[in-house]
C-alpha cells in the first residue's frame, strides 16, 4: 500500500484530532494504529508524538492485553523506536507477566523474538558508548 499525500492532509490530521481526546478506553485503537503505522512504515510525527504520550506519559500501554503488549513490543524493537521509554516500559509488562506468556504456545515465538532482538541491543550497547558517557580508556 502507497500512502500518499492525502494520507498526511486528510487522514493524519483527523486522527490526530481523535487521538487528542483518546483515554484509556481506547489503548486497543491507539496499539492498532500504532501497529499499522509500523507496518507501512508511515512518518507522520506529529501522529506519532500524540500516540506516543497518550500510551507512554499517560500510561493507556497499561490497558493493552498482554498479547497484543508483547506484538507492539516486538514491532517497536524491530523499528527506529525501539529506544523510547515506552518500549522499556512495555519489556517491564513482558518481564512482570513471564509466566502467562509461557503458558499461551501462540506468544512464545514473539517472546523468542524480543528476547533475540533484546540481546542484540545489550550487545551493541556494550561496544558503545552511552549519550554523554566518556568512551572506555585503552591500556597498553
Amino acid at each position: 500500500m502507497t500512502i500518499d499525500n492525502s494520507f498526511h492532509q486528510i487522514i493524519a490530521p483527523i486522527s490526530l484530532e481523535y487521538v487528542k481526546v483518546f483515554t484509556r478506553e481506547h489503548a486497543i485503537t491507539m496499539y492498532m494504529m500504532v501497529k499499522t503505522m509500523l507496518e507501512l512504515k508511515i512518518d507522520n510525527p506529529i501522529l506519532w508524538n500524540a500516540l506516543i504520550e497518550k500510551l507512554d506519559t499517560q500510561n493507556c500501554y497499561r490497558y493493552i492485553p498482554l498479547t497484543e503488549t508483547s506484538m507492539l513490543l516486538n514491532l517497536l524493537l524491530n523499528s527506529e523506536y525501539a529506544n523510547i521509554p515506552l518500549t522499556q516500559k512495555l519489556i517491564a509488562v513482558v518481564k512482570q507477566h513471564k509466566q502467562f506468556y509461557e503458558y499461551y504456545s501462540m506468544t512464545r515465538p514473539i517472546i523468542q523474538s524480543i528476547n533475540t532482538k533484546l540481546e542484540a541491543i545489550k550487545d551493541n550497547k556494550k561496544e558503545d558508548p552511552k549519550i554523554g558517557e566518556a568512551p572506555k580508556q585503552i591500556s597498553h
